[in-house]
């Protein structure tokens, strides 16, 4: 019948695996110091490991964000030559219609001036005719 009772990291759990990490805490003073060294070896071991672990994730977060920083600037360069490209082509379109109108406007003056040439035309006519009726 296996034991069920939690035993901590030097004894057994309920599913009874071995959690042992060092042998018990000994009594004799020359064990306590072989097992203090133990202790720190296995500490040492477990700091190196933890550490060298931290520093693969560190290399692996830095080229992460030197991956996303790369895509983010190009995607920045592009978006910024697409709204260069934009801006080129409204400014064009922008001056053909610019210049259209100018034409527009400066055909309307030629056809203004043309209406009041003839305006006076009919006027001195006008009053040629009136002083024929009515000499003065």
């Amino acid at each position: 019948m296996p034991d069920h009772r939690d035993r901590g990291l030097n004894g057994r759990n309920h599913r009874s695996r071995d959690f042992r990490i060092l042998p018990h805490m000994p009594c004799q003073p020359r064990e306590l110091l072989i097992w203090t060294r133990m202790s720190l070896l296995v500490m040492r071991s477990a700091i190196s490991k933890l550490m060298s672990s931290l520093a693969e994730l560190m290399r692996f977060v830095a080229e992460l964000m030197r991956s996303v920083v790369s895509e983010l600037m190009s995607s920045l360069a592009e978006l910024m030559r697409s709204v260069a490209e934009l801006m080129r082509s409204v400014v064009s379109e922008l001056m053909s219609s610019l210049a259209e109108l100018m034409r527009s406007v400066a055909e309307l003056m030629r056809s203004l001036a043309e209406l009041m040439r003839s305006l006076a035309e009919l006027m001195r006519s006008t009053v040629s005719e009136l002083d024929e009726v009515w000499p003065s």
